[in-house]
């Protein structure tokens, strides 16, 4: 009895020897083989390693759990790949299809792979989704909102009435309800409403914005149109020369009172601010409009003229204002320049 106690105690000293030699010797524990997200992670550590962790987890896929899929689907959308991140929210989407993550990752992609009606009415219906699974992820609200706003953008160059400030704004007074209020929120919901002309409930929020975010240029322009809209001119353009002031080289700011002088027949005034404009950022389209609008306006031809021809040689839209431009230069007795301006609209981006 007491040799086999002995054995027994030997060996399990024995035991504990070799379990401590293993776990202090380098060479010994670098044999003990890595999980698969920590042999992906550290291949994403490597020379060209975004790629190589991707080939390896898709040499996997049959094992691939949740945590590797989402380090895949990280890893994709770097690369943009995104039906490859398509493919793996599918996977991830078999094994929980409530998922709100991969419910995004899904909607996201969809988008960007296809412009047909079906796929992108799919897309939409992962985003709500994932919203409704998880009401506090915020990815996927985003992500709706933004291609809301550029299905508007693309309404509004096409001259076509704007469809979606209604569910833009349901999706941030949601957050607000589901996350709380962030200085982000207002300061969209304050931009939806100015747009939809919501004016009352656009200057609550457009303040409140400006209140989180003493710096948010975008929400003080936002609120300078609001005031405009609700006939104070002179209240919106005291701010606009506010934040002119504060922002000397601020494009949108210099921009918006610019545009404000000019509506106001101030030409001189408006003509200084899209000089500074243009002085800030060259290649500003408007800018350049409108410097070629106002130097016509008063009598600084060549400067007009030299503004149009730039703007001519990038797209023939703009042979609208060099033809109001030619305009001006008849009514203020310019005929040479009349006839020049007249020559230039017509032949605009020829």
């Amino acid at each position: 009895m007491y040799r086999i106690g002995y054995l027994l105690l030997k060996s399990k000293f024995l035991l504990l020897i070799v379990s401590f030699w293993i776990t202090t010797n380098p060479a010994i524990a670098a044999e003990v083989p890595l999980s698969l997200l920590e042999e992906a992670e550290s291949l994403s550590r490597t020379e060209n390693g975004d790629q190589k962790a991707i080939d390896y987890l898709w040499k996997n896929s049959e094992k691939l759990e949740r945590p590797e899929l989402l380090l895949l689907a990280k890893l994709l959308v770097k690369k943009k790949s995104f039906k490859d991140i398509l493919r793996a929210s599918e996977i991830a989407l078999s094994k929980n299809p409530q998922d709100a993550e991969f419910l995004t990752f899904q909607g996201k992609s969809y988008m960007e792979i296809s412009k047909d009606k079906k796929i992108i009415d799919k897309a939409q219906e992962s985003l709500r989704a994932a919203i409704e699974s998880n009401p506090k992820f915020e990815p996927a609200y985003l992500i709706l909102d933004d291609f809301y706003e550029r299905q508007d953008l693309n309404f509004k160059s096409q001259k076509k009435p704007v469809r979606f400030l209604q569910p833009r704004r349901l999706l941030y007074e949601d957050l607000i309800q589901n996350i709380g209020e962030k200085q982000t929120y207002m300061a969209k919901l304050c931009e939806i409403n100015m747009l939809d002309g919501v004016n009352e409930q656009a200057m609550k929020q457009c303040k409140r914005a400006i209140e989180l975010n003493k710096k948010d240029i975008t929400s003080m322009l936002n609120l300078a149109q609001v005031q405009k809209q609700t006939g104070d001119k002179k209240a919106a353009s005291e701010l606009l020369e506010k934040i002119v002031k504060e922002n000397a080289s601020s494009v949108p700011a210099l921009l918006a009172l610019a545009q404000q002088k000019e509506e106001e027949k101030n030409y001189g005034i408006a003509y200084i601010h899209y000089k500074k404009c243009l002085e800030a950022s060259p290649k500003t389209d408007e800018c350049k409009r409108g410097l070629g609008t106002t130097a016509a306006s008063i009598k600084k031809w060549q400067e007009s003229y030299d503004s149009f021809q730039s703007l001519c040689r990038k797209n023939r839209k703009w042979s609208i204002d060099v033809r109001k431009a030619s305009v001006t230069a008849k009514e203020l007795g310019a005929l040479e320049w009349e006839q020049k301006f007249l020559e230039l609209s017509l032949n605009c981006s020829i």
